[in-house]
Parts: structure tokens; sequence; C-alpha cells
């Protein structure tokens, strides 16, 4: 979830700076999308998320679809955009080392070789009986995690969630 959040503000930073005049700082208006979401050709599974609740956001809140395209095929001649991730046009503002500080946090841990693996060997050999996970912030870190899990064909037997009533 940090890394959606902060390639969320990163993109719509870049947005800012490349807009200028051409849109006045709106993504939608009169009904209609005024800029791109641009990935970088090699997008990681964060970065591809990230766009696609950026478009799905956007839509849900004004009816418009944004339209995506890869860095590639992107031309300026086609408008304004949103750079999401590590495309040429971010590094400009933001350091690789900066972009890759963000990591790509719930991806990381079901990659080959990774925590979720060993987990999974794990329980297989009787080490444990349960998997799940708990967070503390933000609600849409859970779902983020079960749509990664969902991603990778793991299932969770828990899953922990603080509520607050105030």
């Amino acid at each position: 979830m940090r890394l959606v959040i902060a390639v969320l503000v990163v993109g719509c930073f870049l947005a800012t700076l490349a807009w200028g005049e051409a849109t006045n700082g709106y993504v939608v208006k009169s009904g209609k999308s005024s800029v791109v979401v641009v990935l970088p050709d090699d997008a990681t599974p964060g970065e591809t998320y990230a766009a696609t609740e950026l478009i799905d956001h956007i839509k849900l809140i004004s009816g418009v679809e944004l339209v995506q395209t890869e860095e590639s095929a992107y031309s300026p001649q086609s408008g304004p955009c949103i750079s999401i991730g590590r495309t040429v046009m971010s590094r400009q503002y933001v350091s690789d080392e900066q972009l890759a500080a963000l990591g790509d946090d719930g991806y990381r841990i079901f990659a080959e070789g990774g925590a979720m693996e060993a987990t999974l060997e794990a329980k297989k050999q009787g080490k444990c009986r349960y998997i799940g996970f708990t967070g503390h912030k933000d609600p849409h870190i859970h779902l983020y995690m079960l749509k990664v899990a969902d991603d990778h064909g793991v299932q969770f037997d828990t899953v922990q969630m603080p509520l607050n009533v105030m």
C-alpha cells in the first residue's frame, strides 16, 4: 500500500508539473478525460496496480475512464499525462534510488524464494497450522494484501484487523 500511495503521489506531482495550462489541473473536465495514464514499458505489478486503482477511482467518482498506455506508445501530442512509476519522465524529478526505496511491498512477499514460499513450506511440513496477517493502519492495506495473495493463488486462514468505533 505504501508503494501504491507513493507512486500515485509521485505520479500526480509529475502530472502537475507536466500539465501546466493545458488542463488547469483537471484530470476530468466536462465529462472527458484531460490526461493519459502512462506506465513504464516494464511496469512492476505494484505500478500496474497503482495505475489500475487510479483509473478505477477516477471512473467511480466521475464516470470517465482514463486511457492507460505504455511509455513507448505515449506521445506528448496525445495530451498531458500522469506518469506512474519508473518512466523516463519521472526520472527527471525522482531518482531511481528514491523509487527503488519505495519497494513493491506485497509482491515481494510472494516472489519466488520469498517469505510466503517459506511459510507455505513450513505449513506443509506441519510446523505451523494457520497462515494469516495483521495490519494496523488503513483497511485498504488489507484489501491490497488479499488481492496480491489472490494474484498468487494464496488464501490466508486468518486476517486480523483492528476496529475503532471512536
